[in-house]
């Protein structure tokens, strides 16, 4: 199953005072160039919100890219390696919304940090 608004439940998460749901689901954040942090216990669906933004966000004919941390560490780590950090850096920066998932899974070592 698709993870999309329609199927999400925003009745147990707070939203900053600064934010409110319907930009949230309108992306309209995005188009401001402004960070969204989800944060919080493990099962509170800081997973399906940030797909759900992506898949609106594809909708709206963004450019989206969606990341498990560990795996973009990785990926940082092999493009440094091989000298293809700038392009994939220049890539990176082509997007509308990088979601990075999954922050408190990684072991942060000197080079990957």
């Amino acid at each position: 199953m698709i993870k999309t608004f329609e199927n999400y439940s925003f009745d147990d998460i707070q939203i900053p005072n600064s934010i409110d749901i319907e930009t949230i689901k309108t992306t309209a954040f995005i188009n401001k160039k402004e960070n969204l942090i989800l944060y919080g216990p493990v099962g509170t669906g800081k997973t399906h919100l940030a797909t759900a933004i992506g898949v609106e966000a594809c909708s709206r004919a963004k450019k989206v890219k969606f990341y498990r941390t560990a795996a973009l560490v990785n990926q940082l780590l092999e493009t440094k390696r091989s000298g293809e950090l700038k392009k994939f850096l220049k890539q990176l920066e082509n997007l509308d919304l990088l979601i990075c998932d999954e922050w408190g899974y990684i072991p942060l070592e000197k080079e990957g940090s």
